[in-house]
């Protein structure tokens, strides 16, 4: 996209009030592939924010995995946080957005493991292992 056209979808973002965002998901998923601007980063964490704490149904299941994809591709450490987020409401997804947050870390010079806890949703047995635990696999 040229200059003049991401300053225009800034100018659309602007005008898109939070309760409206999920109506207009494609607006929540583009991003410059260079250096953001503080607008694009306060509408990627805020687009985070929302769909962390959007039921996941009704479509928006996607919307946890690619957030996570742009992050993971951009690579900044500080965005860790708001992948762990979407990670705990990403559902199905989940595996998807653990991955992304693992490429992350290692682009970011960090180790990859991914050192969240097990989400709730993740069965556990009376020790509180996750059947992952035992093998690296379900």
């Amino acid at each position: 996209m040229t200059d003049a056209e991401w300053a225009e979808l800034r100018r659309l973002r602007a005008c898109l009030a939070p309760a409206r965002m999920m109506e207009n998901k494609w607006l929540l998923c583009l991003y410059p592939q260079g250096p953001w601007d503080p607008e694009d980063q306060r509408f990627f964490e805020e687009a985070c924010r929302l769909v962390a704490n959007t039921p996941n149904d009704g479509g928006y299941q996607d919307l946890h995995e690619y957030l996570a994809a742009v992050a993971a591709d951009k690579g900044d450490p500080a965005h860790l946080p708001l992948l762990q987020a979407l990670a705990e409401g990403a559902g199905d997804n989940e595996h998807d957005v653990r991955m992304s947050i693992r490429e992350l870390r290692k682009k970011a010079g960090l180790t990859p493991e991914d050192t969240a806890e097990p989400s709730s949703s993740a069965p556990t047995d009376a020790e509180g292992h996750s059947e992952e635990d035992e093998d690296g696999d379900w």
